[in-house]
């Protein structure tokens, strides 16, 4: 797999990379791929919609610790608006991604670095 171009640390430090509990999923209508996840950051909550449909399930989700990057600007996505990105790894082998989480369940709102 090719590598992407350098980043500055300074570059990197501007995303604000946290953990979360998901508390609420679901699949987005109109949209085979989405789904529309309400995950609390401690302090916040946030909406986030991801094209992760194909991999799980909503009910599968909730409760789960996940990292996300929740300082992207908002955009809509299939008529919703997101407010940040679901960290995942993919499996080119098999086309599989799975959820970035901990080991351990952590507090809220951490910051990943």
């Amino acid at each position: 797999m090719d590598l992407k171009p350098e980043v500055s640390y300074d570059e990197f430090a501007k995303l604000d990379i946290r953990l979360g509990t998901i508390i609420d999923c679901k699949k987005q209508e109109n949209a085979e791929r989405l789904l529309v996840f309400q995950v609390d950051f401690g302090d916040f909550k946030r909406q986030i919609v991801s094209s992760i449909a194909m991999y799980y399930k909503p009910e599968d989700l909730i409760g789960k610790q996940v990292c996300a990057i929740v300082n992207f600007k908002p955009r809509m996505i299939r008529g919703v608006e997101s407010y940040g990105m679901l960290l995942c790894a993919e499996n080119e082998e098999d086309t599989k991604l799975s959820l970035v989480s901990t080991l351990e369940k952590i507090d809220n709102g951490l910051f990943i670095a």
